[in-house]
């Protein structure tokens, strides 16, 4: 009798883990199906605004008015000069306007 109840308590535990496992799996389904609407989004608008002709770097002040729905893979030009000095690791860049 003992070993009979050992075996249907195995039984037992293979099925839930099993069902744990589906849940698991159709979960993780669900989610890379979302994750590939997402995708299919994000290369859309990278497409459509790498298509887009440069335009000019905003200015310093005006970058906290950027949000990424718009400006993110905006292309953009701008003239630097180069002038060493105290900045990053003895480099320091300053940006001009196009």
């Amino acid at each position: 009798m003992t070993a009979m109840s050992g075996r249907r308590r195995g039984i037992a535990g293979f099925g839930v883990f099993t069902l744990l496992m589906v849940a698991l799996f159709v979960g993780l389904g669900v989610w890379q199906l979302q994750r590939r609407v997402e995708k299919h989004a994000l290369i859309a608008a990278l497409t459509e605004r790498l298509a887009a002709d440069p335009r000019p770097l905003p200015p310093a002040s005006q970058w906290s008015a950027l949000t990424p729905a718009q400006d993110e893979f905006r292309r953009v030009n701008f003239t630097a000069t180069y002038a060493p000095g105290p900045g990053c690791h003895g480099l320091q860049f300053r940006l001009r306007r196009a």
